[in-house]
């Protein structure tokens, strides 16, 4: 996270140098260096490695979770700009029942012996729900506070996306 906010301040310094007259569209090049690197990381650090069972990808669970999402975030983005109709309540209620089905569907791929988007199994271990609670307790309140303000400086204080050439 250190990494993050320094690298978010440098961003800012590019945005702001303007550099080759790309303004804002600046701050994606930084994917190419981190993206090089990583490359190069992972081929040097990271061991080959194969599975013995070649499993198919569990679109129905992908499908599932992405659902869900979607059904959790549009209402909440969008719920107030039209004063809260019942739809993002729905929306709301449904989410809980893509979970459901979510969990459900993992469970049974598991049971045939498939290979399952996400091991339900994992959840017992008391380490990594703990760490699991705690990173989406973080990431919720960074990213909700992120997500409020953006709106906030867009939509209530009328700023956009682009460079303000008069500071």
């Amino acid at each position: 996270m250190g990494f993050g906010g320094i690298g978010g301040q440098l961003i800012g310094a590019l945005i702001r140098a303007d550099v080759a007259g790309l303004g804002w569209c600046m701050c994606f090049l930084i994917n190419l260096p981190v993206g090089v690197a990583a490359l190069v990381g992972t081929r040097r650090h990271v061991p080959e490695s194969r599975s013995d069972s070649h499993g198919r990808l569990d679109l129905v669970g992908a499908g599932l979770i992405t659902s869900a999402l979607v059904a959790i975030v549009l209402p909440l983005v969008e719920g107030r700009q039209y004063g809260w109709p019942a739809c993002p309540w729905m929306s709301l209620a449904i989410a809980f029942v893509l979970l459901a089905d979510f969990v459900w569907w993992e469970l049974r791929v598991a049971r045939r012996g498939r290979i399952p988007l996400v091991d339900m199994g994992l959840v017992r271990s008391r380490a990594l729900s703990v760490g699991t609670v705690s990173t989406l307790t973080y990431f919720a309140g960074l990213t909700s506070f992120f997500l409020a303000l953006a709106l906030y400086l867009q939509l209530g204080r009328g700023m956009g996306a682009g460079i303000r050439r008069d500071l």
